[in-house]
């Protein structure tokens, strides 16, 4: 027995009200403009996967934030775990990490997810360094096959190559 459209509709009347299974959301990719609560998920979700202990995000972040010279709050301020809880707190709406943190805790981490958060709601995406040479190449592949047809075709307007 085939599995058909019309077995897989919801009301049986041949698939004319279809409706694909829902992908289940991650707390991150949650409708919205205001990025606070993906953000903080997000974040959540980055230190839970990560092997670092929140002590060795904190003290990375500190001394990858003294190389680029950054500080919080402007007065030679270091990140500490309590104000990393804070930025990662769903009810901590008071705290919210400063843009310029970001990636540095990204690269700290090992993950773009706070990235993804930030990019899902304007339409945009965060992908790989491999991804983004997949898609140069894609790029230039696609170029080359229509620079190869248009090649073909005055090959065939001129009389050459029939």
């Amino acid at each position: 027995m085939s599995i058909t459209q019309e077995n897989n509709s919801i009301n049986g009347n041949g698939g004319a009200d279809f409706i694909p299974a829902p992908k289940q959301l991650q707390l991150w990719d949650q409708p919205g403009i205001d990025p606070t609560m993906r953000l903080k998920a997000a974040m959540r979700e980055a230190l839970h996967v990560c092997v670092l202990s929140r002590e060795k995000v904190v003290s990375d972040m500190n001394a990858l934030a003294l190389i680029e010279g950054m500080t919080c709050g402007g007065k030679g301020q270091k990140v500490t775990e309590a104000l990393l809880d804070k930025w990662c707190a769903a009810g901590s709406t008071a705290y919210i990490i400063p843009a310029r943190f970001i990636p540095l805790f990204c690269k700290v981490v090992g993950s773009a997810l706070p990235l993804k958060a930030l990019a899902g709601p304007v339409g945009a995406e965060v992908i790989t360094a491999e991804d983004l040479r997949l898609l140069s190449w894609a790029r230039v592949e696609l170029a080359r096959r229509r620079l190869e047809r248009d090649a073909l075709k005055l090959a065939r307007e001129v009389g050459i190559n029939e």
